[in-house]
């Protein structure tokens, strides 16, 4: 198997775990604040963390293969999974003294799941790793 096959693997793993993670992100918000949802959203948060690493990862291996259209869909991809959420779930009281500091309520609309955006980045780069094979 060719080193591209097992990057473009680990970039489609990538959406898949982000729409895991929003998911789970999504079930979480549904819970009334507690200290065990607080530490399953920190628990989330680290998954994320990871995820997003890995995506930096491949952003690097796809500017130096000098595929650039490949390293934009891999921004596009962080730029979907930005979201307060995670942060405010994750630690409660620093997300509310942040908001107190910048005079924004605390209260965050219900979560989406980015489902849609999720499908499409996914098309998108199924149709750009087909061009160039």
């Amino acid at each position: 198997m060719p080193y591209e096959q097992l990057v473009h693997d680990q970039s489609l793993y990538c959406c898949n775990q982000s729409l895991e993670l929003s998911k789970q992100l999504a079930k979480l918000n549904r819970k009334k604040l507690s200290e065990s949802r607080t530490i399953e959203a920190q628990q989330i948060q680290k998954l994320k963390t990871s995820n997003e690493i890995r995506i930096a990862s491949l952003r690097y291996i796809y500017r130096t293969a000098n595929r650039e259209d490949l390293e934009q869909l891999m921004f596009d991809l962080t730029h979907i999974m930005m979201d307060d959420t995670y942060r405010a779930l994750a630690d409660p009281k620093g997300w509310k003294e942040a908001c107190d500091v910048a005079g924004f309520p605390q209260e965050l609309d219900e979560y989406e799941v980015p489902e849609k955006e999720l499908q499409q980045w996914r098309m998108k780069f199924i149709t750009a790793i087909q061009r160039n094979t």
